[in-house]
């Protein structure tokens, strides 16, 4: 894609540009492939987010294409997207690092929180102080006092966090 034509794209999406509205995904994997072949980072996630706004979901291909800027060597580029980030925000290579691990372990995530969170909640619940422990010292505990892989745990766990049901 040329790049006076992704720039419009991108400053069109951040101006909620009617014709942009009507994106399908196919484009929206276009706009994003062409931004992470710049190494736009901060372009990859704005896309990424405008897509979801636009109750597009993510596939396989939408997060194959994030693969490609989801390296520690790849170099940031930030050149598209010229307004200043919102420091209240993750920083764009953390953020598509979220992405990308959260689609790629979502499987294993379902299947320990439809498997364990049950009967991890209850042993939560036997003692009020197990809810204040650091996530290190509570899910090696929870491992071994219920026979659970620690990998297991990790994901209920973060699932209990998620929900407000840990702090």
């Amino acid at each position: 894609m040329d790049l006076v034509i992704l720039k419009k794209k991108l400053n069109d999406m951040k101006i909620g540009d009617i014709s942009v509205s009507k994106l399908n995904q196919k484009q929206y994997h276009e706009i994003l492939s062409a931004c992470a072949m710049l190494g736009e980072m901060r372009a990859c996630v704005f896309v990424y987010d405008h897509m979801l706004s636009k109750k597009i979901k993510p596939t396989t291909e939408t997060i194959n294409i994030l693969q490609k800027v989801h390296s520690k060597t790849v170099i940031c580029n930030d050149t598209l997207l010229m307004d200043q980030q919102d420091p209240t925000k993750l920083l764009p290579r953390r953020r598509i690092h979220k992405i990308v691990k959260g689609a790629n372990y979502s499987e294993s995530y379902n299947k320990a929180s439809e498997r364990y969170l049950v009967s991890i909640k209850e042993f939560l619940e036997t003692d009020a102080s197990l809810k204040q422990q650091h996530k290190n010292k509570l899910i090696p505990r929870i491992s071994k006092e219920l026979s659970i892989p620690e990998r297991d745990v990790r994901y209920v766990v973060t699932k209990l966090k998620r929900t407000k049901f840990l702090s």
